[in-house]
């Protein structure tokens, strides 16, 4: 079960990542003008998304929803909400993304949780 879990919500980042994220990066990086780096406003973006999309749609983003998972409500306002996914920033990062990366992997098969997981006390369910 914890690898089939595991699957659908790497699945759902996948999602997520073609469906907002690439666009997101090709919108700011034909709107820059060398001003400041792509990447980093990119992943600002798709944070700003994560956070809005869990507050508002009962847990789910696009890709969750296509992988029929949610995150279990952690707080009552979008301050509460927006800690699981502001960790998530640290994946971007160069280089030290990789490795809280493969960290945040080998605590999920140690604890069943990412680390962003972990940090914000949120959990990942099953839809009903």
């Amino acid at each position: 079960m914890k690898k089939l879990f595991f699957v659908q919500r790497v699945l759902a980042a996948i999602i997520d990542w073609i469906v907002i994220y690439l666009p997101l990066y090709f919108l700011v990086n034909a709107v820059s003008s060398g001003y400041f780096t792509p990447e980093i406003v990119t992943a600002a973006l798709f944070i700003i998304y994560h956070v809005v999309a869990v507050h508002s749609f009962c847990g789910k983003t696009i890709g969750k929803s296509f992988a029929k998972i949610k995150v279990k409500d952690t707080g009552i306002s979008i301050m509460d909400d927006s800690v699981r996914e502001v960790v998530k920033i640290l994946y971007f990062l160069p280089i030290l993304g990789w490795i809280v990366g493969l960290i945040s992997i080998v605590l999920y098969f140690k604890t069943e949780k990412f680390l962003h997981d972990i940090t914000a006390k949120s959990e990942v369910v099953l839809c009903d």
